[in-house]
């Protein structure tokens, strides 16, 4: 019970809400993040699930692009 009142998926989001997924992630499906509802997907091509935090990597690039969009 506790679960469901604090997940996002069921909550949804009132403030923009960009998710990074990379499409060759082996640990989060792609369904999972399309659970957040008034979220926006963005789709990284070739990025595993750590891609996005490892410096050098051309989807830390994005990741960094992104933050830099909504700063």
């Amino acid at each position: 019970m506790r679960y469901a009142q604090a997940s996002p998926a069921e909550l949804g989001t009132s403030v923009p809400t960009v998710l990074l997924h990379g499409d060759a992630d082996s640990i989060v499906s792609p369904e999972q993040a399309t659970m957040l509802s008034g979220a926006t997907l963005r789709r990284i091509e070739a990025a595993g699930h750590f891609d996005l935090i490892h410096p050098g990597t051309p989807a830390f690039g994005l990741l960094l692009a992104e933050i830099e969009c909504i700063l």
